[in-house]
């Protein structure tokens, strides 16, 4: 992973905001529930290494947590982690606020590796099921991220090379934010709206922050996503 360039560990003073301060205290509380769980402290442990190799923390800060997590378990105290993985968590939720871009991309490269997706760009990705015929479409974090519609167009003619060479799939999919957020967008794709799923919440583990957004789900049959995008990719 490539270094990405920011300050990190301290924030300029202009965004010492109430709402900086409470991502904090979100941090802090998130650190206890992960404390709790040894499934929960190996995920903050990877996803903290990307963030190392990212240039964002340095290996000497991540040691003293690995080091602690690897005593004796009936020695540990809540305490002495949140003494160790704060400072961390501080990191990371300045890094946030200074350089969202940069962040965003770290999450994006999280969401596909723990996903297993295969990225297209930055506004698309994609797994395929074998066993449904299916190839489902995601969407990683891209707030940031300009021209989306066009890149969305571009990864999805890419996609539709994809689905040529794999015989196997019969139907384009998608569940996402997006979706419920603009379902004309995905009809004006070529897409059917198959209507509101559930509301779930994306908690961002990596920054210890989280929301709650709507989600929709979409299909397009694979005879009609070849007649549509394959025809434009070789337009292009």
């Amino acid at each position: 992973m490539e270094k990405i360039k920011s300050s990190v560990g301290k924030a300029p003073e202009q965004t010492k905001t109430p709402d900086i301060e409470k991502d904090y205290q979100n941090a802090i509380k998130e650190l206890k529930d992960i404390y709790k769980s040894d499934s929960r402290l190996t995920d903050f442990l990877s996803r903290v290494l990307m963030f190392v190799r990212a240039g964002v923390l340095e290996d000497a800060d991540v040691s003293k947590v690995t080091g602690f997590l690897c005593e004796d378990k009936t020695k540990k105290r809540l305490s002495e982690f949140l003494e160790k993985a704060s400072p961390l968590a501080k990191k990371i939720v300045d890094f946030v606020w200074s350089n969202p871009a940069g962040f965003e991309k770290i999450e994006r490269d999280i969401f596909n590796r723990d996903g297993a997706f295969t990225p297209v760009n930055e506004v698309l990705s994609y797994g395929v099921d074998e066993e449904k015929s299916f190839l489902h479409l995601h969407v990683p974090p891209c707030k940031t991220v300009q021209n989306k519609v066009s890149l969305l167009k571009e990864g999805l003619a890419e996609i539709a090379e994809v689905v040529q060479d794999n015989e196997n799939i019969e139907r384009i999919t998608g569940t996402s934010w997006i979706v419920a957020q603009n379902p004309n967008l995905l009809r004006r794709l070529g897409f059917t709206i198959g209507g509101k799923e559930k509301t779930y919440k994306r908690l961002l583990r990596s920054s210890f922050l989280g929301n709650e957004k709507p989600v929709g789900s979409a299909f397009m049959e694979r005879n009609d996503f070849l007649a549509r995008y394959l025809k434009q990719r070789n337009n292009s």
